[in-house]
């Protein structure tokens, strides 16, 4: 097993994540459109958190993301 490499920022996560959501409300305020890549990453990170949720409640065995 191989440890994750590190990734050294100045900014932590969350700030970050703020950041590009506040950006993407100014270009939908603005009169821009919504930048389709949030929709569907939303989407794809809901199913494995409820992958997540679901094998925990069943004693840790592996679940299908689903589709």
């Amino acid at each position: 097993c191989h440890p994750a490499p590190l990734l050294s920022s100045r900014l932590l996560q969350e700030v970050l994540m703020w950041e590009a959501f506040a950006a993407a409300v100014q270009r939908v305020k603005a009169g821009g459109q919504p930048d389709p890549f949030w929709p569907r990453i939303t989407e794809l990170t809901q199913r494995v958190l409820f992958a997540v949720l679901q094998s925990a409640r069943e004693g840790g065995r592996e679940v299908a993301l689903g589709a």
